[in-house]
């Protein structure tokens, strides 16, 4: 089965399915976190559309075909436990927070609420996502190739947002400079890079693929 995306390109339907993944990601937060509005419905149909396709796209993929578009030389195990650092160091942040604020009484950011949100989809899909896909890249495992990349892609636009939340609550005096800038910036630089390591390491055509 092909799996490239419509373009023909393999590495573009990796990107793809990690443009899915976000989608899922973005619409479950202002589905779950949003105040109740006429968009709620949207919002629902939102979730369904972006689950239900990014499970058909993986369940359509032939990961063989994927994982050997690979480079031999594709430095997946200094990725892989990159991905896993970062997926543990955000299950760290967010359950420190919490527990300063549970039994310390220190406020979080964003309000108690909004954080319960970002950190529930945070511990719930980003960090299996990144330290699954991690691990299975460590172990040269084809769905590792696959999950990696897709959780990496993920992963970069998730962080670069929190990034860019940051600088406004910045400028505006919601909190003081520097804030959490710092972390979610240098998570960002680190996980971009993992993903553009992984994708320049993708052979685009079928020819320049090695056999399974």
């Amino acid at each position: 089965m092909d799996t490239r995306a419509p373009g023909g390109s393999l590495r573009g339907h990796l990107v793809w399915l990690g443009l899915l993944g976000y989608a899922v990601y973005n619409y479950a937060f202002y589905l779950i976190g949003a105040a109740l509005s006429v968009f709620f419905p949207l919002y629902v149909l939102a979730v369904g559309l972006a689950t239900v396709t990014l499970i058909i796209a993986l369940a359509r993929a032939d990961v063989r075909q994927l994982a050997d578009a690979f480079h031999p030389s594709t430095p997946v195990r200094l990725v892989g436990a990159t991905l896993v650092v970062i997926g543990t160091s955000l299950a760290v942040v967010w359950v420190v927070l919490w527990a300063a604020y549970i039994f310390a009484a220190r406020p979080v950011p964003g309000g108690p609420e909004p954080f319960k949100v970002v950190a529930a989809l945070d511990l719930t899909i980003m960090v299996p996502a990144l330290t699954i896909g991690g691990v299975l890249l460590w172990r040269r495992r084809p769905w590792g190739f696959v999950l990696a990349t897709v959780a990496a892609v993920q992963g970069a636009l998730y962080l670069l947002v929190l990034s860019v939340n940051s600088m406004v609550a910045i400028r505006r005096g919601l909190v003081a400079s520097p804030g959490e800038l710092p972390l979610w910036a240098t998570l960002t630089l680190v996980t971009g890079a993992a993903a553009v390591v992984l994708l320049v390491n993708v052979r685009s055509s079928r020819r320049e693929s090695r056999p399974a």
